[in-house]
């Protein structure tokens, strides 16, 4: 029943985050990787793991497709899956063996400079790595600084106002 209630979610968070993306790039042509609190909001546990990741690479390939970027988008969001996982056991570790029932991390379970730190290290990973397979090349990340900085600026600040919009009640759900 509880993986039941939680997945009903998780496709909730879909339906609400992924139409943000598309709308965003398309019609107001602006670079803000929304779909990251998604990937951010799947459940912590190791057990969630394979159906995070079959999610996550559908996502990638839905966005491969439409953003003609040939597997740039699959491969960024599982790999950032797995660095989820290991950044959750460093950050996280003591708060997790405390409420072993969390399967949520949100601004109100945790410390919110952990969270800050949690979100912040993902989102600029994630990035890195998106614009490194986008150009097949190390140094466009120099090239591009400015529009890379404001893209991990501009998602950190949806990833934390949509914590507090739409799911700062989600404590210790299952």
């Amino acid at each position: 029943m509880k993986t039941d209630i939680l997945f009903q979610k998780q496709i909730i968070n879909f339906f609400i985050y992924i139409p943000i993306q598309f709308f965003i790039v398309y019609v107001v042509d602006f670079t803000c990787y929304i779909y990251l609190a998604f990937i951010i909001l799947m459940p912590l546990h190791k057990k969630y793991l394979n159906i995070t990741l079959y999610i996550c690479f559908g996502l990638g390939f839905v966005f491969d497709i439409l953003y003609s970027a040939w597997g740039v988008y699959t491969a960024t969001n599982v790999l950032t899956v797995y660095i989820k996982y290991y950044l959750i056991k460093y950050c996280f570790k003591a708060y997790l063996i405390r409420n072993p029932d969390i399967n949520y991390l949100t601004i109100k379970n945790v410390n919110f400079i952990l969270y800050f730190f949690f979100i912040t290290a993902l989102t600029i990973f994630h990035i890195f790595v998106l614009y490194c397979l986008e150009a097949k090349n190390f140094f466009i990340f120099f090239q591009k600084k400015t529009q890379i900085s404001l893209d991990i600026i501009f998602t950190i600040i949806f990833i934390l106002a949509s914590q507090y919009l739409f799911h700062y009640k989600l404590r210790h759900q299952s």
